[in-house]
């Protein structure tokens, strides 16, 4: 579990039966992030499912992912199978960390603002956005790596995902379309 200096609340963790979840909590608490799924033995959790507040808007592309949160947080997933290695790098005010998803164990912490964050690739990247009647979830570009796993440019491509409302917390209004899936938009 951690908490960034805005007040958002990461959480990763491994249930029964080989299930794992990646989550990010809005402060208010009204409103959750959810990447989950299941893992197989000796894998890295392959979470692929994504959730806004409970409602599955899509499923993810790729093996990483990047999430803006207001208050300046940056985080990357990577979620990938084995033989891949698994981790969850947190980048937030002047504090950098990186988790291993298989074993939970942080492998770098130090106190310096975006430690190493140039060399890592961001993948499918999105942001969380306080709007004035709740929050807003868009994707705002993608970002590959070259074959020797060097980051490439990034490609921008907004579109929104989701927006949820204070005045309805329930609510989650659905934009994207996720070809792969036929309950989705």
């Amino acid at each position: 579990i951690y908490t960034t200096l805005s007040g958002w609340i990461i959480t990763i963790e491994h249930r029964v039966n080989n299930f794992g979840v990646f989550t990010m909590r809005h402060p208010s608490g009204l409103w959750t992030y959810e990447m989950w799924g299941e893992t197989s033995e000796g894998s890295s959790l392959a979470l692929s499912h994504e959730n806004l507040r409970g409602k599955h808007i899509k499923d993810r592309f790729g093996a990483r992912s990047t999430f803006q949160l207001p208050g300046g947080a940056l985080i990357t997933v990577h979620a990938a199978n084995a033989p891949a290695v698994g981790f969850v790098s947190i980048y937030d005010g002047n504090e950098s960390h990186r988790i291993d998803l298989p074993s939970h164990l942080v492998t770098r912490s130090c106190a310096l603002p975006l430690f190493e964050e140039a060399a890592e690739w961001d993948g499918e990247t999105s942001r969380f956005a306080d709007i004035v009647d709740g929050m807003r979830w868009e994707h705002i570009y993608d970002q590959d790596a070259s074959p020797a796993g060097l980051p490439l440019g990034k490609v921008e491509n907004i579109y929104p995902l989701g927006i949820t409302s204070i005045s309805n917390p329930n609510q989650v209004l659905d934009f994207y379309d996720d070809p792969r899936l036929g309950h989705t938009f």
